[in-house]
């Protein structure tokens, strides 16, 4: 438990820790807000800035770019490409094996992962059946 949330500063996370399976059958989307352009066979990610009070208060001493970038490279690109909310993790990862010639365990290893990274940032959202809009 996070320290500051004993004291009621900040509620405990309400999200549970999916298993192997779960996590596998997650069908990631790609956030709405985040814009894509191609350059030289790989996809760069936009992200405008979010103006929030912290935000202001450091754009008065640090000079701080209006969009946050990432740069995708050949298996970020695939991954990134197949999630429309339709294809399943598990699909993901099978695709990327065949692609680079990879063991099942580890495509699905590095999906996930690349996947998890992607959902701290706000990249990417899994929406399920009960609820559409997609969580991080």
């Amino acid at each position: 438990m996070n320290g500051l949330a004993r004291f009621g500063i900040f509620p405990k996370s309400s999200r549970r820790r999916l298993n192997a399976a779960e996590a596998l059958d997650l069908l990631p989307l790609r956030a709405p807000h985040v814009r894509v352009t191609e350059a030289e066979g790989s996809i760069v990610l936009s992200v405008r800035r979010r103006n929030s009070r912290v935000v202001r208060a450091l754009s008065w001493f640090f000079t701080l770019p209006e969009n946050r970038t990432f740069q995708l490279d050949r298996i970020g690109t695939l991954v990134w490409s197949l999630c429309d909310g339709l294809t399943p993790v598990r699909a993901i990862s099978v695709k990327l094996g065949e692609e680079f010639g990879w063991p099942t365990p580890q495509a699905q290893t590095a999906v996930l992962q690349f996947l998890s990274s992607l959902s701290e940032r706000h990249l990417v959202g899994f929406p399920s059946a009960d609820n559409p809009e997609p969580s991080r």
